[in-house]
């Protein structure tokens, strides 16, 4: 199912695969077309990962690789579906997409996910 995560997020313009699956673990993040300021990246990816634990649905964890703060979802349960990492990863996206509205825009912005 981490393969399956990967094959998502390669094909999502607006998401990063930062790490290839393995033994059930991916580590991705949230990027936005337009937006490339490391800083804001970083910020954004921890709202996300924060809104997305706060839904109860699914506990997700961070790192930080290569500077960069990553979404890592580790799927070690016999009983998660495809159908179940295709909501945590919906999830994500109008966390992702919450969070940028509720973000002060700067001026000519046009960032978009």
């Amino acid at each position: 199912l981490a393969e399956l995560v990967e094959e998502i997020v390669s094909d999502a313009p607006e998401l990063e695969v930062l790490t290839n699956a393995q033994f059930g673990i991916i580590c991705f993040r949230v990027h936005p077309a337009g937006m490339d300021d490391e800083d804001a990246l970083n910020d954004l990816n921890e709202r996300v990962n924060d809104r997305v634990n706060r839904s109860g649905f699914v506990l997700m964890s961070s790192t930080r690789l290569r500077g960069k703060l990553s979404l890592r979802l580790c799927i070690p349960g016999y009983r998660t579906r495809e159908q179940d990492v295709r909501e945590v990863l919906e999830l994500v996206r109008q966390s992702a997409i919450e969070e940028l509205r509720a973000q002060p825009r700067a001026a000519g912005s046009a960032t978009q996910v």
